[in-house]
C-alpha cells in the first residue's frame, strides 16, 4: 500500500471496500460503489473474500465514458464532481463517491460538471487490492 500510494503522479486513489460473492461473482463494495472483479483477477482477489481491504484505482484507469476506448472489461462508477481542474490535453477530476474521494485523469473534451453526478467508467482489469490490516496486496 505504502509504495503504490507514492508510484506514480497523480497517485492511485484507495478506497475502504469489502470482498463478497454474489451470483458467482466476486464484488469489491464499498460506501456507494459496487465493482465486480474481472476475471482476469478473480482468482487473485478470491483470497480476500470476506475480508476488509483497501480497493486502489489508478487515476488513469478511471474514464469519462465518452472517452473510454475500448475497455470492455470496466464497469460504472457514480461520484459527484467537486472540482475540474484542467491541464492540458487532460483534466483532473477530483469527485465524491459516498465518504471516498477520488480523482480521475480524463480527456479535456469532457462534459463533467462541478457538483454534478458523473458516471465514470472503471477499467475493472486494472483494480488493485490491498489487505486493510496488513496493507499488503493480493
Amino acid at each position: 500500500l505504502f509504495v503504490a500510494g507514492f508510484i506514480g503522479s497523480p497517485s492511485m486513489n484507495f478506497l475502504a471496500a469489502n470482498i463478497i460473492e454474489e451470483d458467482s461473482n466476486l464484488k469489491i463494495t464499498g460506501d456507494n460503489f459496487s465493482l465486480t472483479a474481472s476475471e482476469q483477477l478473480e482468482k487473485r482477489f478470491a483470497k480476500a473474500k470476506d475480508r476488509d481491504v483497501i480497493l486502489g484505482i489508478r487515476p488513469e484507469h478511471i474514464f469519462d465514458p465518452a472517452f473510454r476506448g475500448d475497455f470492455a472489461q470496466g464497469q460504472v462508477l457514480q461520484a459527484r464532481i467537486d472540482v475540474f481542474e484542467p491541464i492540458g490535453s487532460e483534466v483532473l477530476l477530483w469527485a465524491s463517491c459516498g465518504s471516498n474521494q477520488i480523482l480521475a485523469k480524463v480527456d479535456s473534451h469532457t462534459k463533467a460538471t462541478v457538483n454534478k453526478a458523473f458516471d465514470f467508467w472503471v477499467d475493472t482489469t486494472k483494480l488493485h487490492l490491498f489487505d486493510r490490516k496488513t496493507e499488503l496486496a493480493y
